[in-house]
């Protein structure tokens, strides 16, 4: 003979949840003010001059740096070429260059 088990009824969430106190809202709109304001501040860091650009991009334009494959492997031989070639066709761009410099 089985026997069922009988389960109150479930309360609503907000019955069951404590009201918030007021120093808690004070808290949670401090915080949302400061998150606000940082948002804010890193929207403008974003903000780059033309000065600031050319500025950024001459100091990259001097690095010389020789890139070589870690698995040994190399895109210099004729079937890694078609395929490269090949690939590149299915992705739509063109074939990139060697990053040797």
């Amino acid at each position: 003979m089985e026997t069922a088990t009988v389960r109150p009824a479930r309360q609503h969430a907000a019955a069951s949840t404590p009201a918030i106190s007021e120093k808690a809202q004070a808290r949670m709109i401090r915080q949302k003010i400061l998150e606000h304001e940082q948002h804010v501040e890193e929207l403008e860091a974003l903000q780059v001059t033309p000065e600031e650009l050319k500025t950024l991009q001459e100091s990259f334009a001097a690095v010389k740096a020789d890139f070589v494959d870690l698995d040994g492997q190399s895109w210099e031989t004729p079937a890694a070429r078609e395929m490269l070639v090949n690939w590149s066709a299915h992705e739509g761009g063109p074939p990139r260059k060697s990053r040797t410099v």
